[in-house]
Parts: C-alpha cells; sequence; structure tokens
C-alpha cells in the first residue's frame, strides 16, 4: 500500500488561490490523459515536466525512487473542466522521495488562451468530490515544482 508523504496544512484564502474560487463551479471530469485539453498540456510540459514520461490511468508507473527503465515516473489520474469552460485541471501523481500528488490548474482570462496560474500539492484525490473536499478544507499548499 502506497501513502503520499507530502504534508497538507490549512491555508488562509488570498486572491491568488484558484482552488478556493474553483471550489464552488460544476465540472465536468475525464479518466484519460489523451483527454487533456492540448493548451494546458504543452503549458504543464514546458514548464513542469521535468522530462518525465506519464502513464495514463490505469498504466504502470513507477513510484518509488529507484529508475525502472521505460516505465514513467508519473500517472494521470483524472482531469475536469469547469463547465463555465473558465478553469481547466488535471490531477497526476509522482513516484520518487515520496509519492506526491499533484493539480495542475489553468484559467481562461477572458478572450484569452488558459495558462498555468499555479500547481497544487495535496493527499491523494481520486475524483472531483474528493479534490473538492480537499479544497473546501483547505488541505493543500501551492508547490514551487
Amino acid at each position: 500500500m502506497l501513502l503520499s508523504c507530502n504534508s497538507t496544512k490549512q491555508l488562509r484564502q488570498t486572491a491568488n488561490d484558484l482552488l478556493v474560487s474553483a471550489d464552488g463551479l460544476t465540472f465536468s471530469t475525464y479518466y484519460s490523459k489523451h483527454e487533456i485539453p492540448k493548451v494546458l498540456y504543452s503549458s504543464y510540459r514546458k514548464f513542469y515536466d521535468k522530462g518525465m514520461s506519464m502513464a495514463d490511468k490505469d498504466g504502470e508507473f513507477n513510484p518509488f525512487d529507484e529508475g525502472w527503465k521505460g516505465v514513467p515516473g508519473k500517472r494521470f489520474i483524472f482531469g475536469a473542466n469547469s463547465v463555465s469552460n473558465v478553469y481547466q485541471l488535471f490531477v497526476y501523481e509522482e513516484g520518487g522521495g515520496g509519492l506526491k500528488n499533484y493539480c495542475i490548474v489553468s484559467k481562461k482570462e477572458e478572450g484569452g488562451e488558459g495558462s498555468i496560474v499555479r500547481v497544487y500539492l495535496f493527499g491523494r484525490a481520486s475524483n472531483i468530490n474528493e479534490l473538492k473536499e480537499i479544497i473546501s478544507k483547505k488541505e493543500y499548499r501551492i508547490s514551487n515544482l
């Protein structure tokens, strides 16, 4: 059994904390990394990929520090788009140095493309409802990947 080793702490609400405003929205979810919007995935790869490939939700991945040749070090969990089409996010886990869970969030500005403005680190969320519960309890922290 693998448990996330990252610590979480309650955060005070701040104006630049995207998850606070995303909590009350309705989302449509997906469970394949191939459904991540192209602009969101390209931005993620540009800034946060670190050269590790990502397995799909049911794919094999390496949760440990030791490199396994040909086995991805990350695994996609789920993604979601707000019905309003303002927020896009996806959640993945990354092995090595303790299993970590990340949420990549982008927000579209009026008339523009979405851009990643925050990366969050938190305990395991398997679906949007579990993520919303983590958000409502503020049991996450902003990551500096």
